[in-house]
């Protein structure tokens, strides 16, 4: 901010000072004259000074927006990795369930036929062999 008010007054010095320096050299006529041209230089000072204030409010407010605008999408791109965490975390639930049940399935079902083969093989009624 400092650089950008830096620059304008700078560039507005060395704009104002051509005519200063014009007016001062060419000037050779009388103090009404002299008056009527410190006069003017006054009134060009005061409106530079108007002018680099308007941009310093318009830099400001441009700044202001940017930054509301870099939150707000901070904001949203923060809520968009928090929803779609969510989606992830319930869908690795949902399959580690289903994992699980097929796991219980698979140890009852290899449990059943260890039973019977073992009380096959105690009744003599396997004939594996």
């Amino acid at each position: 901010m400092k650089r950008v008010v830096l620059t304008l007054i700078a560039t507005i010095g060395l704009s104002v000072s051509p005519l200063f320096a014009n007016e001062t050299l060419t000037n050779t006529t009388t103090q009404p004259e002299s008056y009527q041209t410190g006069k003017k230089l006054g009134q060009n000072a005061k409106q530079v000074q108007t002018d680099i204030k308007a941009k310093v409010n318009q830099v400001s407010e441009s700044l202001d927006q940017t930054t509301a605008e870099v939150e707000k999408d901070a904001s949203q791109a923060a809520d968009t990795i928090d929803n779609k965490a969510k989606v992830a975390q319930t869908k690795l639930t949902t399959q580690a369930d289903q994992a699980a049940d097929a796991l219980a399935k698979m140890a009852a079902n290899t449990q059943d036929k260890a039973q019977s083969f073992k009380q096959g093989f105690d009744d003599g009624s396997d004939n594996t062999f």
